[in-house]
């Protein structure tokens, strides 16, 4: 996220910044031009299989962010728990409703608050007994990120040639309609949450106060308090209390009020930074949760290259230069790798729920993907039936029990797959390397 968002401080405010996206870093024609020389689509024989793969390469990294975001964020709320003993809003939650934006519980278990008058607008995340768990709602303002999209090109990084520029512009389309699917699953349409919550507005009606604490109000959510001032039958004869935490809040509550029309007459503003409390003594406290550790997967005949692993990303790093060669960010961690002897060539074994091969080929000190071997048919390339995997100077060899897949060295395509009774007891030319395609 610190890559692909704009904002120097992207955690300041939060889900504004999901807005603000580098779609250039992703879909710029230059780099679209890299991922389609990587999966060979310029060659003359590619097939179209190559062209999408390159365009979804590409927007990868939003899709990444629109998969992992909701899944560690979750993680993180149902993280939370109440830290103090000390309930310094008890006046705020007698006979109350609560528009709860927080995701937890904590009104009902710290102040009492039947569940019953709770609306929790952007979803829950108590487990309840019999019903699957809500999705909880995180995003930014519906058409907030139209501007990251009207980037300019740098035509002198980008191919010469015009059959290879109408390619990319194509791939550039499919990359950025990839990207703009995930960036619309990161939207917060507020309005439609608002719609499906509407019996908690229309019993609204009777409200003499409403107080606000802890809440930004910032434009993606400014439509809630619209909201709350329509159900009222005179919202100006309401009392209205909003609770600002530094000059960023105070700034933002000057412009709804203006949005939702308010008399400022019956407004008033308290400053919530100098609520404090009292830390509950420390308990055993959990394990911070592990930061994914660099790993040496394998190591050059030479000791020259690593091959590293960290999370998700991939390194074939310089010990002479001390620095990565090359990078990339896979779908699930490598398991296993190793350099082919005096080849230049890299395979790196991926195992999970579709398991396979990556091969990499390195030229004059530059390393590059050559391809992911895909055999023929719908089998896995890694399983159980593998027997044993030959290597000679420009092809590799799986064999199976009764099949042998072959791949050519050049480019990662499949040569060849051939049904062999017993294929596992024959005899096969080139070095034996099935240690580094198994568990």
């Amino acid at each position: 996220m610190e890559l692909y968002l704009t904002p120097e401080d992207i955690w300041a405010d939060f889900e504004n910044s999901l807005a603000q996206l580098r779609v250039e870093a992703m879909a710029g024609n230059w780099l679209v031009a890299e991922w389609l020389d990587l999966f060979g689509a310029f060659d003359e024989d590619a097939s179209a299989a190559s062209f999408y793969m390159a365009a979804e390469q590409a927007s990868d990294p939003m899709r990444t962010i629109g998969e992992e975001l909701p899944r560690r964020f979750r993680q993180w709320v149902d993280s939370l728990t109440i830290g103090t003993a000390d309930r310094p809003l008890n006046a705020l939650f007698q006979n109350s409703k609560v528009l709860c934006f927080n995701y937890t519980e904590f009104v009902e278990m710290m102040y009492g608050v039947p569940e019953e008058n709770v609306c929790y607008i952007h979803g829950s995340r108590k487990r309840r007994k019999g019903r699957p768990l809500e999705k909880l709602i995180l995003g930014h303002l519906p058409g907030a990120s139209e501007d990251a999209y009207a980037f300019d090109d740098d035509c002198r990084r980008g191919p010469k040639d015009p059959f290879k520029r109408r390619m990319v512009g194509l791939a550039q389309e499919n990359a950025i309609r990839i990207i703009s699917e995930w960036d619309e699953a990161l939207t917060k349409d507020s309005r439609k949450i608002i719609s499906e919550h509407q019996d908690f507005f229309d019993g609204l009606g009777s409200i003499t106060t409403v107080a606000t604490i802890g809440h930004s109000f910032a434009p993606v959510d400014q439509d809630y308090f619209a909201a709350v001032a329509a159900a009222l039958p005179d919202p100006g004869a309401v009392r209205w209390c909003f609770g600002c935490h530094g000059l960023h809040d105070l700034e933002r509550l000057e412009q709804m009020l203006v949005k939702i029309g308010l008399d400022r007459s019956n407004v008033y503003v308290c400053l919530t930074d100098s609520i404090r409390t009292d830390p509950l003594p420390a308990a055993s406290a959990k394990p911070a949760a592990k930061v994914p550790e660099e790993k040496v997967r394998c190591v050059s005949e030479d000791g020259r290259w690593q091959m590293i692993t960290c999370g998700t990303w991939l390194s074939i790093r310089d010990t002479k230069q001390k620095k990565d060669a090359y990078r990339i960010l896979c779908s699930v961690p490598a398991s296993k790798g190793f350099f082919a002897q005096n080849t230049g060539l890299l395979f790196v074994t991926i195992f999970g729920a579709e398991p396979g091969v990556l091969l990499f080929r390195r030229t004059d000190e530059r390393w590059q993907f050559v391809n992911e071997l895909y055999p023929h048919g719908h089998m896995y390339l890694l399983n159980r039936r593998l027997n044993h995997v030959y290597l000679t100077g420009s092809q590799i060899a799986f064999v199976y029990n009764n099949r042998v897949c072959t791949f050519s060295l050049d480019d990662g395509n499949p040569v060849s797959s051939r049904a062999v009774r017993n294929a596992r007891f024959a005899h096969y030319e080139g070095l034996e390397v099935g240690q580094y395609f198994k568990r």
